[in-house]
């Protein structure tokens, strides 16, 4: 895909596939942040390895100034692909969903239907699994980034989530089961607005 797009760029003909790329070697790897001509409004971190949330922050801090540069389409949405590519915050959503009520850690799925995992997840992640690291890079354009939506949660045994080192406070069995996977969306609004989304008991 990407020699076809270059092809098509010294052809003279503008490539769908990402017309406005960033990239960064990060500690863990190269990674980058990509926009397509057909959702402009739309930012894509692509990454082909695991991301602390300080090499996460770096990425979109040194490359969102290139996407919301003077004239840019007004961004509004970041897809940040699998929240296992960051394991910090695969491990805040299992503590949260393990410490929440509305999570059933016995059978893997929402305490009270008919909500869905994707509902949960996203409000949990929204809510007491939110991690402040992005805080910071968004201010800067007096935005705020909330997780609009998660789609293909995964649940996993909490005894493969922390790796036999189950955390005393939460009172874990090792088979019970929490969500550490799924696809996320970012989407931005006005710093001075609440994050909006599902609310949990």
């Amino acid at each position: 895909m990407k020699i076809f797009c270059l092809l098509l760029a010294l052809l003279g003909v503008k490539p769908a596939c990402a017309d406005e790329i960033f990239s960064l070697a990060l500690p863990e790897c190269r990674a980058g942040i990509e926009r397509r001509s057909t959702e402009p409004g739309v930012l894509l971190v692509r990454t082909d390895c695991d991301l602390s949330m300080d090499s996460l922050s770096k990425l979109l801090r040194e490359g969102l100034p290139i996407f919301f540069a003077e004239n840019s389409p007004p961004v509004n949405a970041v897809g940040l692909g699998r929240l296992m590519n960051y394991p910090q915050w695969s491990l805040a959503l299992a503590r949260a969903a393990a410490d929440s009520k509305a999570w059933d850690r016995r059978r893997g799925r929402p305490a009270k239907p008919p909500r869905h995992e994707n509902q949960v997840v996203t409000a949990l992640l929204n809510q007491s699994a939110y991690l402040g690291d992005l805080r910071a890079v968004f201010l800067r354009y007096s935005l705020k980034a909330c997780v609009a939506g998660v789609e293909k949660v995964l649940v996993f045994r909490a005894e493969d989530i922390f790796r036999n080192d189950l955390p005393d406070s939460l009172k874990l069995a090792a088979g019970d089961l929490l969500p550490g996977d799924a696809q996320v969306w970012l989407t931005l609004q006005p710093a001075d607005d609440e994050i909006r989304g599902l609310s949990l008991p």
